[in-house]
């Protein structure tokens, strides 16, 4: 099993498994994680980091947070 910690951005609305999904599409997570594993992970922790300044996301209307998300594969 691997264990593995990113930052991810959450929307307001949107759950942390789309977040992961969508990055991992983009090409912006550095990870082992493949599309067949994401529906096996196990959540290990989520740590609030900050909120997320408005040009970091493409959600001008909705607040966005940075979280630290420790995950397991």
């Amino acid at each position: 099993m691997t264990t593995e910690t990113h930052a991810i951005i959450m929307t307001q609305g949107e759950d942390l498994v789309t977040e992961l999904r969508k990055n991992l599409r983009s090409g912006n997570l550095m990870t082992s994680l493949t599309e067949e594993a994401i529906s096996r992970i196990v959540i290990r922790n989520v740590k609030y980091v900050r909120i997320a300044d408005p040009r970091e996301t493409d959600h001008r209307d909705r607040v966005s947070i940075w979280v630290e998300a420790t995950i397991s594969f």
